[in-house]
């Protein structure tokens, strides 16, 4: 039990510590632009997602816990901080990072999108996998697959949006 406790800590320190580098790294005009769009219907739905797996995983530990393997929770704080680089360096090279399906003015193809074809997606579902290993309840991983089926829906959306949007 006590490992759990320090996994409920581990997943506290993550999240906090990415959004002061987000904070840190990404310029407050991004930042700002990206309010705009906070309650829009696809950011309201993944939040839903996001939080219901957490929800699920406090749920679980309170009803049937799991204890968490240390070697689990290790892969899951690795993956969480790819995830969180990944949604970082989208947020800081992508003016037009944004939690709905928009089209932008301009298409980024520098920086973390050289590389990565949607790294703020990728990113997040990285993030989440590694929120749900390190809590280490396996009733979070239900909503982690909705949650990636979701940004999957989300990514083909937007890449059909971006084909219409810069081939007409």
């Amino acid at each position: 039990m006590l490992l759990s406790g320090v996994n409920w800590l581990i997943f506290l320190a993550l999240v906090a510590g990415h959004g002061l580098a987000v904070r840190l790294l990404v310029p407050e005009a991004h930042r700002l632009n990206y309010r705009r769009f906070a309650l829009s219907r696809e950011s309201l739905i993944a939040n839903g997602l996001w939080f219901g797996a957490v929800a699920a995983c406090a749920a679980q530990q309170v009803t049937r816990p799991v204890e968490a393997h240390w070697l689990l929770t290790a892969f899951g704080v690795a993956l969480y901080a790819v995830g969180a680089a990944l949604v970082t360096a989208a947020f800081r090279t992508n003016p037009y990072f944004v939690p709905a399906v928009v089209a932008p003015p301009a298409i980024i193809r520098d920086g973390i999108y050289a590389w990565v074809g949607h790294p703020g997606y990728v990113g997040m579902v990285l993030c989440l996998k590694g929120i749900v290993l390190v809590l280490g309840q396996p009733s979070g991983d239900v909503f982690f697959i909705l949650y990636t089926l979701f940004i999957v829906r989300q990514i083909n959306r937007e890449e059909e949006l971006l084909w219409r949007s810069w081939t007409s």
